[in-house]
């Protein structure tokens, strides 16, 4: 059952990666530095980053702290970006924030 449970958190945190490089790579790589936007979308994409290279590490710090950049950052991507009726959109958001919460509480246990 351990393995199975190491497996499972190495494919959250690289689906993370992958989610946030997928849906944000095209306007990070447009570098417009004027762009409120541009600055979420890139903080996001470096902490999901971070959030992968800290499962490598001993100690969880890194894990957590972008964990928590995330947290905030996916609460204000879906909050402004809700429309009515809430779309998939909104559940993405939802399945996502939840993941990074689990991070954020239990960091790189084991």
């Amino acid at each position: 059952m351990s393995a199975l449970r190491t497996i499972t958190l190495w494919l959250m945190r690289a689906g993370l990666v992958l989610y946030a490089v997928m849906r944000y790579y095209k306007n990070v790589l447009e570098f417009q530095t004027e762009n409120v936007m541009f600055w979420v979308e890139a903080i996001y994409v470096a902490s999901a980053i971070l959030l992968f290279v800290g499962g490598f590490m001993k100690k969880s710090w890194v894990t957590v702290s972008s964990a928590v950049v995330m947290i905030f950052i996916t609460g204000y991507l879906a909050v402004s970006t809700v429309r009515f009726p809430i779309d998939y959109n909104f559940a993405v958001f939802v399945i996502v924030g939840s993941v990074v919460l689990f991070f954020a509480i239990s960091g790189n246990e084991k």
